[in-house]
């Protein structure tokens, strides 16, 4: 770890808000290891355009000083009990060997998710920029890129990175003032301090689930199949059938089973006592051997590891955070390709008040169980993923992807 120094921060206040520097500067007291400058923030009728050029003049100066970093501060952060000098300085010295963008002392609201020590993680968007601390390799990246009046500056900077890093439990919160220049919503009293309670709970549930699927993933390594011999059939329901396209051989057509709806459809394959089988929106596609492999591995894995179904694809999903390279823990999905539903969901599906129909079918399922799982859909693991410049929906999960096999990488380098 580099010699301890004082970290220099920036902290950022409209003359209009004496309170708030008042409040900024009396969080700083006593606290040597910092050298606080609190700047005049730029006033615009947009509030997130001003900060945001704010943000950029303070960057500027940054990188004409050579500073390897430095803090961008919000005059309305303060320091919770968590916070102490040397966690701060252990931290920013991981996340230096990391390669990390920016480090946050905490946040109001956040996806994506990848644990790197027990109380450092990757996280793939944010809000809550009051305590931010910003590498040298990231000032480029903020000076050159665009900001539009709809931007806001937390977002920009997951948009621009993939590198971004939070200190869990936090050691940077919002105090409350009862208004905000730059966010409407957090003008309703409480709001703040009900955001950051939520995330923090929801970040802590996400690192005991996450530690939960590692152990139990370390006790099931298998080898992935790769040599399909023996004869096996999927059974497959599909939504919108096309009765000009044959089934592949490895296929169970589920449609055979009379009914007038899909509910009574699954209720009925859930009678038959099925070691799995799987809902598809479209026809099944014909796989390689290399993608069947691909496919039966992943379910076998998800099924002893106690999954009540396999989301293979999807529109968009919630919260997350990887099991396996491939393979994801996830909240929420829409608009799945392909569901593999496993018998430890058959109960809970036939005690469902609601009816199950082709509109409704990922929201109740969703909600219906916490033990979800997204597979990156088998074309894409085996072509080029998409790039930085596609983060919206499915193409989210390239993007965990990708943190989670370089942090991979990173943590045997470093033995954290």
């Amino acid at each position: 770890m580099e010699p301890m120094h004082q970290i220099p921060v920036f902290a950022i206040n409209l003359k209009k808000r004496p309170e708030r520097k008042e409040h900024i500067t009396a969080e700083f007291v006593g606290r040597d290891e910092f050298q606080l400058e609190v700047v005049a923030a730029i006033e615009e009728e947009n509030g997130r355009m001003g900060l945001w050029k704010t943000i950029h003049q303070v960057v500027s100066h940054m990188k004409a000083m050579d500073m390897d970093y430095g803090i961008i501060c919000e005059d309305d952060h303060y320091f919770t009990t968590n916070y102490s000098h040397t966690l701060l300085q252990d931290t920013i010295w991981k996340c230096q060997l990391l390669q990390a963008d920016a480090l946050l002392g905490g946040v109001s609201w956040f996806q994506g998710f990848v644990p790197v020590t027990e109380k450092l993680c990757w996280i793939e968007r944010f809000t809550g920029l009051q305590f931010c601390v910003v590498f040298k390799k990231f000032y480029d990246q903020i000076l050159d890129a665009s900001f539009t009046a709809s931007d806001a500056a937390d977002l920009k900077f997951w948009e621009i990175s993939e590198k971004i890093f939070l200190l869990h439990p936090f050691i940077s919160k919002q105090k409350e003032f009862g208004y905000s220049d730059t966010t409407e919503r957090n003008n309703e009293p409480g709001a703040v301090t009900r955001h950051f309670q939520r995330i923090s709970a929801e970040i802590a549930s996400l690192s005991t689930l996450s530690t939960y699927y590692q152990q139990l993933g370390s006790r099931h390594e298998k080898a992935p199949i790769t040599n399909i011999e023996e004869p096996f059939k999927l059974p497959v329901l599909t939504i919108e059938p096309a009765s000009n396209k044959g089934c592949p051989a490895y296929i169970t057509d589920l449609n055979a089973i009379p009914a007038t709806n899909l509910h009574q459809r699954i209720t009925q394959i859930i009678q038959q006592g099925l070691e799995c089988f799987i809902i598809a929106r479209a026809p099944f596609n014909f796989l390689t051997d290399a993608e069947l492999g691909y496919l039966l591995s992943n379910i076998r894995e998800a099924a002893e590891e106690g999954a009540d179904c396999l989301c293979i694809g999807c529109a968009d999903f919630g919260q997350s955070f990887p099991i396996t390279s491939h393979r994801f823990w996830i909240s929420s999905f829409s608009s799945a390709s392909l569901l593999v539903i496993f018998p430890s969901f058959y109960e809970s599906l036939l005690q469902m008040e609601d009816r199950i129909t082709p509109d409704n079918l990922d929201y109740l399922l969703s909600k219906q169980t916490i033990y979800k799982m997204l597979l990156m859909p088998v074309t894409t693991v085996l072509s080029n993923s998409p790039g930085k410049e596609d983060r919206k929906g499915a193409n989210r999960i390239h993007v965990i992807r990708r943190a989670f096999d370089q942090l991979a990488v990173h943590k045997e380098k470093l033995s954290i």
